[in-house]
């Protein structure tokens, strides 16, 4: 079979075509000399033309298993930017964002070689052979041809030059005109789309019936959330905002409310939902107003006739205020899993495991692992349950209940969305222990989710742990930039400083969460670690009283341990210790999990 027939990409951008089975550049069809590594630099980033490639990622693709200096990337995108034009226009090609990557700066198409070939016929041929450096002949032949500085007739080089020329010139006007219409007819579907942030208003339920409190806006979360290029204001953002409104940072957020949130965030749109009866009908609307005008973008409206015939119905509507805040077609179909196979066909299941985040957000664990527990016991196939409760458990310290429930959500993982799925994959190497495999998981995590930050603060962790640190706090970094408004972004940055024995830097970062009201028990804990080991008592006494009588009592109680053992006082750094596992036994923690305090005493 010939190559043409074999399902390939061929990508165009600007003047130049990209075709990557004959590895061959081409500049309005003249071949382009590139060494290998420049080659796969530039497929690689034509093949992720959305978002900056970070130079890690760059390093495991263009050079893997290797250990290369960065000289050797700067290197390679200098000669490929020269090769791609004089001056300045490599650079209009390549981008450099600072301190991140590199990125494809115009606008890439990708045509499928099987399936234009049906549509094209031999056009799709001639598009090839004319960007391709064999024969060189022929080539020579077409660049005349449409070389506009050539007064004279084609040269004959051939019995048959002249008819060939003719066959060619008129294919070529054909593939033109073809090619045009392709991109014409899907630039709606490949152009980029940039990340927007959008303000969710919580779901208005005018039905009366207090089954679809909590449950509705939850599912309208669950759908936005599957687009890689949507970003929902975080909670904690929101109620700020409303506090400097004026009002109660738990206010409700109505469709009015969220659109002066969305204003003075300065996000891009605003989303609301609504139900309502109409007779024995429900009727269900979503609309997304911009932030920044106030006007309205888009509204849709469907009726169900079952409450269970809702949550398909918001599937649907979701898909189309999607695609009107901006989003492309194809995205809309690749990352848009029904509700009810991401999360569960069971409508009271889901008021369960709505009503569990609930009580996870308000910080009463106990509360949430009973709601969730109620959801698997509801549709024992789950996935978002168990891992919200392979989550709490080895929050409390639960290792081996949290890992069981972690491999449980793992089993039932072609259900869910795309975006649970990185989540999942992701902790289930968590609980395997396995750390190359938790670096994979969150780097694809990053690749498919730019906008999200705790694949980034994942990864900052594990770096730590492996005392790579330049990576940890590249990675930190990165946490900080998209998410500067949770404390734990913070505090693993700052960590990966304070490892790397970067104090200044290390306090530099726990000084800005702390000006911006993040700051508790991990930015104080690693302030305490700072002075203890610069011989600070006094900082040291001023952290651990901002902690005394809380309800973690007995983590303070360990570092403390920690910090006489350190001094060579075994028998004080014990006593603290028992102390602090007592503590954790009243709250039901996991014993074993604490033990490693003993271990280390000993």
């Amino acid at each position: 079979m010939s190559v043409l027939l074999k399902d390939q990409w061929i990508y165009t951008f600007g003047p130049f075509v990209l075709d990557p089975s004959r590895r061959v550049l081409t500049r309005a069809g003249t071949p382009l000399a590139l060494s290998k590594k420049s080659f796969d630099l530039l497929l690689y980033l034509v093949e992720n033309p959305h978002r900056v490639v970070g130079k890690d990622e760059l390093f495991d693709a263009i050079w893997p298993g290797r250990v290369v200096e960065e000289s050797n990337l700067s290197q390679t995108v200098f000669t490929l930017r020269k090769t791609l034009g004089a001056g300045d226009a490599g650079e209009s090609v390549i981008a450099t964002s600072p301190g991140r990557g590199y990125r494809i700066d115009v606008p890439v198409h990708a045509i499928t070689r099987n399936t234009d070939v049906a549509e094209t016929g031999v056009a799709l041929d001639a598009l090839v052979a004319a960007n391709s450096p064999e024969p060189a002949s022929v080539n020579s032949e077409i660049r005349s041809a449409n070389d506009a500085d050539v007064k004279a007739g084609p040269k004959i080089v051939a019995g048959k030059s002249r008819r060939w020329w003719i066959f060619a010139t008129a294919g070529l006007f054909l593939i033109v005109v073809i090619v045009f219409a392709l991109l014409q007819r899907t630039r709606d579907i490949d152009a980029p789309t940039p990340s927007k942030t959008i303000v969710l208003a919580d779901f208005d339920n005018a039905t009366g019936d207090g089954t679809f409190d909590s449950v509705l806006g939850r599912v309208l979360e669950i759908d936005l959330s599957q687009s890689p290029f949507l970003t929902i204001l975080p909670p904690k953002k929101v109620q700020e905002t409303l506090q400097e409104m004026g009002r109660p940072k738990d206010d409700k957020l109505t469709a009015s409310v969220a659109q002066e949130v969305c204003e003075r965030n300065q996000a891009q749109a605003a989303i609301s939902g609504a139900l309502a009866m109409l007779g024995n009908r429900y009727v269900v609307t979503v609309a997304a107003n911009d932030c920044s005008s106030g006007n309205h973008i888009i509204e849709g409206k469907a009726e169900a006739s079952t409450k269970e015939a809702i949550l398909p119905a918001i599937d649907d509507l979701t898909a189309r205020i999607r695609a009107g805040v901006g989003e492309t077609k194809i995205s809309v179909q690749k990352f848009a899993v029904p509700l009810a196979q991401a999360t569960t066909t069971s409508f009271d299941a889901l008021k369960a495991f709505s009503l569990g985040l609930q009580a996870r957000a308000k910080g009463d664990d106990a509360g949430a692992l009973a709601f969730h527990k109620q959801a698997i016991d509801l549709d024992p196939s789950f996935a978002m349950a168990y891992i919200e409760l392979g989550v709490i458990h080895r929050s409390r310290h639960e290792q081996a209940i949290g890992n069981a429930y972690l491999k449980k959500a793992y089993e039932f993982r072609d259900k869910v969305g795309e975006h649970e799925k990185m989540r999942i994959a992701a902790l289930y190497e968590l609980s395997l222990d396995n750390t190359l495999g938790m670096i994979e998981a969150y780097k694809a995590w990053t690749r498919m989710y730019p906008q999200d930050w705790p694949p980034w603060a994942n990864l900052t962790n594990v770096y730590t742990d492996l005392g790579e640190y330049s990576e940890a706090i590249e990675a930190g970094k990165e946490a900080v930039r998209l998410m500067p408004e949770h404390g734990g972004t913070y505090f693993v940055l700052a960590r990966a400083y304070t490892r790397a024995s970067q104090f200044d830097q290390a306090k530099a970062i726990c000084a800005a969460a702390t000006a911006k009201g993040l700051d508790g028990w991990d930015i104080h804990s690693l302030l305490f670690e700072i002075a203890f080991a610069q011989d600070d008592t006094t900082t040291m006494s001023a952290q651990l009283a901002k902690e005394s009588g809380e309800a973690d009592d007995e983590r303070v109680l360990a570092i403390e341990g920690f910090a006489a053992a350190a001094s060579g006082k075994e028998k004080q750094a014990r006593a603290l210790f028992e102390r602090a596992i007592a503590d954790a036994r009243k709250e039901g923690a996991d014993s074993i999990a604490r033990s490693r305090w003993v271990d280390w005493a000993d």
